[in-house]
């Protein structure tokens, strides 16, 4: 379903499953406060950033070619660990990856692995789904588990 009125950002679009969005948006909505930070591992930064307004919990707002290197993995979780976002999407369901996190074929969850790890180790299940039409394959928002960042 597309409903470009709702949507004015987008602009022209065949592709964006707005029911999709709109759902997403709404735990996001409901989970966050105004101001509150998500952080993106999905590598869909226009989902969380530019279409819904949240604003980046660290400088890495699309970590699959930025976080390569483990210079940058550690810096990155010394960077949550001092944001503490409420919410981390975590996408480690996908099969046909999209965006940025398909650029090579490896999914971001393997690449930054340490990443990975640290927010395994820190955050819990909130809620996992599916979306389709290339927003997101599936995305695992998380909330806080612990506060001994």
């Amino acid at each position: 379903m597309q409903e470009p009125a709702k949507l004015a950002r987008l602009g022209y679009s065949q592709a964006f499953d707005y029911a999709s969005y709109r759902d997403v948006k709404h735990v996001v909505d409901a989970y966050l406060q105004p101001g509150d930070k998500v952080f993106d591992y999905t590598d869909e930064p226009a989902l969380f950033f530019y279409f819904m307004g949240r604003d980046p919990s660290t400088r890495y707002f699309q970590v699959s070619t930025i976080a390569l290197r483990k210079e940058s993995q550690s810096d990155l979780i010394d960077r949550l660990r001092e944001s503490r976002p409420k919410l981390i999407a975590f996408d480690n369901l996908s099969k046909t990856l999209y965006g940025m996190s398909a650029f090579d074929g490896i999914p971001t969850p393997v690449h930054l692995y340490e990443v990975s790890q640290w927010i395994l180790d820190h955050y819990r299940p909130l809620i996992a789904g599916k979306i389709s039409d290339g927003i997101v394959d599936s995305i695992k928002l998380g909330e806080a588990a612990k506060v001994d960042f």
